[in-house]
């Protein structure tokens, strides 16, 4: 659902998309997941914690794996 909308925001505006994660301070795999996808459809995410970039990123390595 936020990957439509960001998609959808995105070409509606024609401007880049960027989500605001400050105070997310717990991801599991399937947020991680799906923000490893927004980032491949290059929404930026901005106000990652160390602790969830690197959720993001070890989600990164794991879909390049398959």
């Amino acid at each position: 659902m936020l990957e439509a909308i960001c998609d959808e925001l995105g070409e509606q505006t024609g401007a880049d998309v960027s989500v605001d994660l400050t105070g997310v301070v717990f991801l599991d795999s399937e947020s991680a997941s799906v923000l490893c996808r927004l980032k491949g459809h290059g929404i930026s995410l901005e106000g990652l914690d160390l602790f969830a970039q690197t959720v993001v990123e070890l989600a990164e390595k794991a879909a390049g794996a398959d």
